[in-house]
């Protein structure tokens, strides 16, 4: 299948998805986003979370706050 064959099939979604600043590259991160939402509602702190989290994902702490700040935003629909 070639490029322009997965872009012409998945048009509409791709352009909702432009319409509203998601990253395609976000795909990548719904692991980490799910996880630290699981262990949030089972009342782990925060830090713990993103210190945990960036240990078994091999990121900084940084980068799962930002990861969860991404993933959190409402849509511009």
């Amino acid at each position: 299948m070639t490029t322009y064959e997965i872009l012409k099939m998945n048009q509409s979604l791709l352009t909702m998805m432009s319409k509203n600043g998601v990253n395609v590259n976000d795909v990548n991160n719904i692991a980490v986003y799910e996880e630290y939402v699981k262990m949030k509602e089972e009342g782990t702190k925060v830090r713990y979370i993103a210190t945990f989290l960036a240990s078994k994902y091999g990121m900084t702490d940084r980068a799962v706050f930002k990861i969860v700040k991404r993933l959190s935003q409402m849509s511009r629909l």
